[in-house]
């Protein structure tokens, strides 16, 4: 979260990626309705990320308050990791295979799950330090449980390329 450079390029891209979508009339159908929120959402997660960059890099880390520092950050971690299950429900989508879901519940199970457990191990965060926190001196540290952020990304990502490998023919 340190370049704040990419986020404000980011925030760029997927305002005008936004507006090409809406501009097209490219909103109808929940394929597309789909893809306009992984859209907003990847745009609140760099907006969110830049906030927290902000505050990170100010001159006096105790110029921002401890609870706007745990939220912006942890509202970025929400948004980041939420945009992997939006973009899973994407795939699911393309290929028409909703459906299926009832058939592949376990995988469907495991990608959901999971970000619900991220989501609340992100709320209780604050209090506990499991997925980040800041030292003495107001620097940000990454908690003993942020490796599972990676983890779930991982997982999604693979989950999804396996949902594509298996329902290729359904592909337009």
């Amino acid at each position: 979260m340190e370049a704040v450079y990419f986020d404000i390029c980011a925030v760029i891209l997927m305002a005008v990626l936004l507006f090409s979508v809406v501009s097209r009339k490219m909103t109808s159908g929940p394929v597309n309705h789909i893809f306009l929120a992984l859209i907003g959402i990847n745009l609140l997660s760099a907006a969110f990320d830049i906030w927290a960059v902000v505050m990170d890099r100010s001159l006096d880390p105790t110029v921002y308050d401890m609870p706007q520092r745990y939220l912006s950050h942890a509202l970025y971690l929400l948004f980041h990791n939420v945009a992997s299950f939006v973009y899973f429900l994407y795939i699911i989508g393309i290929t028409d295979t909703w459906h299926k879901i009832r058939y592949k519940r376990l995988s469907a199970g495991i990608v959901g799950g999971a970000y619900l457990i991220l989501t609340v191990l992100l709320a209780v965060t604050p209090f506990t330090g499991m997925m980040f926190t800041f030292d003495e001196g107001g620097r940000y540290v990454r908690g003993t449980l942020f490796p599972l952020l990676y983890v779930y990304a991982f997982s999604v990502m693979l989950d999804g390329v396996l949902w594509l490998i298996i329902f290729r023919r359904h592909l337009d």
